[in-house]
C-alpha cells in the first residue's frame, strides 16, 4: 500500500461543472484501480492525499500531473504506508478554509503509521488531515 500527498494550484478558480467532471472521472477511474483518497480545494489551491496499490497510486498520480486544471505540483509525501486510511473514499472532496491547506501544506509528512494513530498531531501531516476531514464530515451529516 502507497500514498500520495500534495498541494498545486489551478490554472483558474474551477467551476462547478469542473469539479464534477473531476470527481466524476477520479472515483469511476479510482474505484476501478482501488486508490481511496480525499481532495480538498480553497479558491485556486488543491490539496490532495491518496492511497492505494503500488502500481494503481503511480497511475493516478501520472494522470494527476499530466491534467490540465492545476500547476506546480508539490510532492509532500510518497512512501509506501501500513493501511489505509479513506477505505470508501474513491475520492472524497470538500471545500476547506484556506489556513487549513496551509497547514496540511507546511506540516511533517511521512511516519505514516504514527500519524495515524495520533490523529490531530498538530505536527503530523496525516492526523491534521484525519481531523480535518472527520470534522467536515460530522459538518455535512449534521
Amino acid at each position: 500500500m502507497f500514498a500520495v500527498a500534495y498541494v498545486s494550484t489551478a490554472f483558474r478558480r474551477p467551476s462547478t461543472f469542473d469539479l464534477e467532471h473531476l470527481m466524476v472521472d477520479a472515483r469511476t477511474f479510482n474505484a476501478r484501480v482501488h486508490v481511496t483518497g480525499a481532495l480538498l480545494l480553497h479558491d485556486v489551491t488543491f490539496f490532495q492525499y491518496f492511497e492505494g496499490p503500488g502500481d494503481a497510486v503511480r497511475e493516478v498520480y501520472e494522470r494527476i500531473k499530466i491534467s490540465r486544471l492545476h500547476r506546480d505540483i508539490v510532492e509532500l509525501l510518497y512512501e509506501e504506508v501500513p493501511a489505509r486510511c479513506f477505505d470508501g473514499w474513491q475520492m472524497g472532496f470538500t471545500d476547506a478554509p484556506q489556513g487549513t491547506l496551509l497547514e496540511l501544506a507546511h506540516a511533517r509528512w511521512g511516519a505514516c503509521l504514527e500519524a495515524a494513530e495520533s490523529a490531530g498531531s498538530q505536527s503530523d501531516g496525516l492526523g491534521l488531515l484525519l481531523d480535518f476531514w472527520r470534522r467536515s464530515r460530522r459538518e455535512v451529516d449534521a
